[in-house]
């Protein structure tokens, strides 16, 4: 197996095939930066990422090494078997341009949603099948009001993490677009994904 990598630049996405038995590294190269992440299968997109489930299936909110990543279709699509951060999100969707014209107020902009849609396009795959992702190195939580909130971005420059693939996916990474919240540090920089 030869390694493929693809250096994601700030406020984008791009998407990487990843078959069964490979690695998939996700890697900071800057510090501070989140990653979105969804994945189909490679065989019938209708199989995807689910957040919800992979949260039952797990019966936990945050990942850790072993966590299983879940479909819609109750498969495990991946195993996570390194990680140097620890510090997760299982729970926001991606920042999109509603988020940024009525919530931010800064004007309609392109978001991690846009991103990865436009990562996935040309494997047939509209915006409306997006999954809700997987948001890497993304430090947030619950107060006991039921608040959400965004806490500042944790991993440092070469920060990763590793899963293992348990079927033949598709899968898609932004670099977190968000530079108005703690999300990345109020700064947007490079992820890197590379597969093994």
């Amino acid at each position: 197996m030869s390694a493929k990598t693809i250096i994601i630049e700030a406020k984008s996405g791009e998407c990487i095939e990843v078959k069964k038995g490979e690695t998939l590294r996700v890697e900071d190269m800057d510090g501070g930066q989140v990653a979105d992440f969804v994945c189909f299968s490679l065989r019938d997109h209708g199989e995807k990422f689910s957040q919800a489930k992979t949260r039952v299936r797990n019966w936990n909110t945050q990942v850790r090494i072993g966590t299983e990543i879940i479909s819609n279709r109750d498969n495990v699509m991946f195993t996570i078997i390194a990680d140097t951060v620890g510090v997760h999100d299982m729970v926001f969707s991606p920042c999109h341009s509603y988020v940024y014209e009525h919530i931010y107020k800064v004007g309609a902009r392109n978001g991690c949603f846009e991103n990865l849609s436009a990562a996935v396009k040309s494997y047939g795959i509209s915006s409306d099948n997006l999954p809700d992702p997987f948001n890497i190195f993304m430090n947030t939580g619950i107060k006991e009001n039921g608040e959400l909130f965004i806490g500042p971005g944790p991993s440092k420059k070469g920060d990763c993490i590793e899963l293992k693939a348990e079927m033949d996916c598709l899968v898609a990474t932004t670099a977190c677009a968000d530079d108005i919240s703690e999300c990345n540090n109020n700064n947007c920089t490079r992820i890197q994904i590379s597969v093994s």
